[in-house]
């Protein structure tokens, strides 16, 4: 885990866990999920032979397909021993990534995939005996959703000097505007843990903390959400499996339902609206989404918002994942802008009231939400 380097809302975040009084972390702890934490975490050892360099990390196995494992950890931890950002051709051939899976058996490298944008990377390894998976464990589990006024318990992993495993409880914490963060008990070298919510769902991989002497859990910790991390694996398998030749799989095992990537704004996307409004309020919203080339159409749903329930969408992008949405209602009058934008399975954007005579024609907010 790396230690935060700017202040980044340290403050904020410490006054509020003051204010909430944290005494203790979560006592009440899922058995399944706890058991199935210490069964899909590995160990990952990265080594610069040219610099002498070398790093361990956490990480956890998400799936397991044909004769490959594909397992997430935090990006940095290859990436800090490389000698320049990672890219497709500046992979350091003197760097050697290595797997040690929880049933004890070691795992060689066979690619490497990351997200340019967020500290996520996603090993693509082979196994000499199939290990424990994530979407094997669980098959129902998804990507946490964060709603705003959330207090919500989370575990995770830690472990001093490389040793097993060990679970342990925190909170997701989320205020008014969904702004979130998750205070846990963690050390140096757990980035890549996985963060999972009582009910096995993932809220996302540990890459970062600061230590928060006010709270018992002692770190707030930075995640890359649930959500990202399904679509940068799902991009992992359809690149692997697309560019490897015919015959070099063995026979597949039947796949466990899991979040398709997101290629697009079509599909179903699962967030909260807040008003920008003086005293305004905040919600859920869901939304059923098409997408046919440049052109959307679909049912956006808003929970507590009053006049604007369900609405039909229309619109359209210009090629760059940014779309530009009009709401109507079901007597056809149209009621709402709505323009997001979508990257690695996140939406985030804005709503504007349109003037159509609504008692909602001064509103205006923010829309943020995941792909399901």
């Amino acid at each position: 885990m790396r230690l935060g380097t700017g202040t980044r809302q340290k403050v904020l975040w410490t006054a509020i866990l003051i204010a909430l009084g944290i005494a203790s972390p979560v006592t009440a702890q899922s058995s399944f999920v706890a058991d199935m934490l210490r069964a899909i975490t590995a160990h990952i050892e990265i080594e610069n032979s040219a610099t002498g360099q070398s790093a361990l990390c956490h990480g956890f196995v998400d799936t397991v397909r044909y004769n490959v494992a594909y397992l997430v950890t935090a990006k940095h931890c290859v990436e800090d021993l490389n000698s320049t950002k990672l890219s497709p051709t500046t992979v350091d051939p003197s760097l050697t990534v290595s797997v040690t899976y929880s049933n004890g058996t070691a795992g060689t490298l066979r690619r490497l995939f990351w997200n340019t944008g967020l500290d996520a990377l996603v090993v693509a390894a082979a196994f000499l005996s199939p290990p424990l998976s994530f979407a094997g464990e669980c098959p129902g589990c998804r990507a946490h959703t964060v709603f705003a006024g959330q207090r919500t318990p989370v575990l995770s992993v830690l472990s001093a000097g490389g040793g097993p495993p060990v679970v342990s409880s925190g909170f997701l914490f989320s205020d008014q505007f969904g702004r979130y963060f998750v205070a846990l008990p963690s050390s140096a070298g757990t980035s890549g843990s996985a963060v999972l919510d009582l009910q096995g769902n993932l809220v996302g991989i540990v890459v970062a903390g600061l230590v928060n002497r006010s709270a018992e859990a002692g770190w707030i910790t930075d995640i890359v959400p649930g959500g990202v991390i399904f679509n940068l694996v799902g991009y992992a398998v359809k690149q692997m499996e697309e560019s490897s030749p015919p015959g070099s799989f063995s026979p597949p095992s039947p796949p466990g339902p899991r979040p398709a990537l997101a290629s697009g704004l079509g599909g179903t996307w699962v967030g909260t609206w807040r008003s920008s409004r003086m005293n305004g309020g905040s919600g859920q919203f869901s939304a059923e989404i098409t997408q046919d080339g440049l052109q959307v159409h679909g049912t956006v749903t808003f929970g507590g918002m009053g006049c604007f329930d369900s609405l039909q969408v229309s619109g359209s992008t210009s090629g760059d994942n940014q779309y530009t949405l009009v709401a109507k209602s079901d007597d056809g009058i149209s009621r709402m802008q709505i323009i997001v934008s979508v990257s690695y399975g996140t939406l985030s954007g804005d709503y504007n009231a349109l003037l159509s005579g609504s008692a909602c024609d001064v509103e205006w907010g923010r829309l943020d939400a995941t792909y399901h």
